[in-house]
């Protein structure tokens, strides 16, 4: 793996990690609202949109100063003609058909396009997660927003604990003038905006303001020095070739999944119900940094929930705080549970032990923390061997075992809290399971 691959990732992780807790909220102050709305306005009126994106970040790691380039380019032609590209996932609309695709992987799927594209079409799938994932996905989440969203002041001011301005910064020789977007769940972002156009040519991350107020993680020898997003050069023309501009074409080497993330819960006929579970062996990511080989009949006489899961899953992340919620529950009842948050991420652009630290500094985000609970352990599943096994097409994927190890239930999509902990309850009481 080269040098740059390994430092966009040890970025995407830093930049999830200073995404820290609550930060004092900041009223919209008039000027700041009437340059968002202008903003708003003018992206909403282009025919046609087309970026050089890149993200440019600079951190240093025990004295050294590491600095590096992402691209993230965006186009756009009304009103279904669609290219996001970014670093997990990228998305293409031809106007017929939303190709997803992410890379490490090595997996698409495709889903009919709508007449008129919105942020909300996107945002619950690989795209989703990459945006809410960290500062990393902020400059995508705004830029998309701004293009897609049919309201679009309202959903950055949802996401927002304020806006504010500041003083005006030259870009590129022009006096571009500035608005912060401050949030309790991120450090603020700094959106510099061209005073003709009105178009965001530029965005910041201020790591003084918003959740952290701080550029160093403690404990860590990784110190925040600056990230910049550049639009580079604009076009706001449609592109003469629409065929070629917008294929959703799959990329070589990659093959199709049914659905890389599923929204809606489905509670499925699955072949494995009343069965013995596949016999397999977890690779185990345990306290302390220790890894670890274990068999599933290491849980033998305990109910267990597996949690198939993934880092750019935007549902298996809204419901995965729900899931370690319910394990405290249990836990503290002492009840003879466990759970498996078992990731499918894979390492193809990252070194395996990489990989490994950034899903546990990931799913701690998320309140699974394997450091503050018993019941609870974290595996990955880099070959996909497990995933076959089970049938994995869509996750989040729930699976239930009873402590003979016989698959009582599968969930496919996001599951509410009470249905988990009612089944669970019942396989406890050796009661059968409630009926959906």
């Amino acid at each position: 793996m080269g040098y740059r691959t390994r430092v966009a990732w040890s970025v995407a992780t830093f930049l999830i990690a200073i995404a820290g807790s609550s930060a004092s909220a900041r009223a919209a102050d008039a000027e700041a609202r009437k340059r968002i709305e202008a903003a708003a306005a003018a992206y909403a009126a282009l025919p046609a949109y087309a970026d050089k994106g890149e993200i440019t970040v600079e951190i240093e790691v025990a004295g050294e100063v590491r600095k590096d380039s992402i691209a993230v380019p965006v186009r756009l032609a009304r009103p279904n003609l669609l290219s996001i590209t970014t670093p997990l996932v990228s998305i293409v609309s031809d106007g017929n058909a939303i190709l997803t695709v992410v890379p490490s992987l090595k997996r698409w799927s495709k889903a009919p396009a709508p007449q008129r594209i919105t942020h909300d079409d996107l945002s619950e799938g690989p795209l989703g997660a990459f945006e809410r994932g960290g500062p990393i996905g902020m400059p995508t989440r705004v830029l998309a927003t701004l293009l897609l969203d049919p309201e679009a002041v309202k959903s950055l001011a949802r996401d927002a604990v304020g806006f504010s301005t500041v003083p005006a910064k030259s870009i590129d020789g022009v006096e571009c003038e500035g608005i912060v977007v401050d949030s309790d769940t991120a450090p603020g972002l700094i959106l510099r905006i061209d005073p003709k156009t009105k178009l965001v040519v530029a965005m910041e991350i201020d790591p003084t303001r918003g959740a952290k107020g701080d550029s160093e993680i403690p404990g860590s020898p990784v110190v925040f020095k600056s990230f910049t997003w550049r639009a580079g050069k604009i076009d706001t023309t449609p592109p003469a070739d629409l065929a070629a501009s917008f294929a959703a074409v799959p990329p070589e080497g990659t093959k199709e999944i049914l659905a890389l993330a599923a929204q809606k819960v489905e509670a499925i006929e699955h072949p494995l119900v009343g069965k013995p579970a596949p016999d397999f062996t977890l690779n185990l990511l345990e306290k302390g940094g220790k890894t670890r080989r274990a068999r599933i009949d290491e849980f033998q006489d305990k109910i267990v929930l597996i949690d198939f899961w993934a880092m750019w899953c935007g549902p298996c992340r809204k419901e995965m705080p729900d899931i370690a919620k319910l394990s405290d529950d249990l836990a503290k009842a002492g009840k003879p549970v466990v759970f498996i948050a078992l990731s499918i991420d894979r390492p193809e652009e990252i070194e395996l032990p990489e990989l490994e630290k950034k899903v546990r500094a990931d799913i701690a985000i998320l309140g699974f923390d394997i450091e503050k609970a018993e019941n609870r352990r974290l595996a990955l599943d880099p070959s996909g061997t497990t995933a076959r096994a089970f049938g994995v097409t869509a996750i989040p994927m729930l699976v239930l075992l009873d402590g003979k190890g016989i698959v009582r239930a599968v969930h496919v999509g996001m599951t509410e809290r009470d249905v988990l902990a009612a089944e669970i309850e019942a396989l406890l009481e050796g009661k059968p399971l409630p009926k959906p």
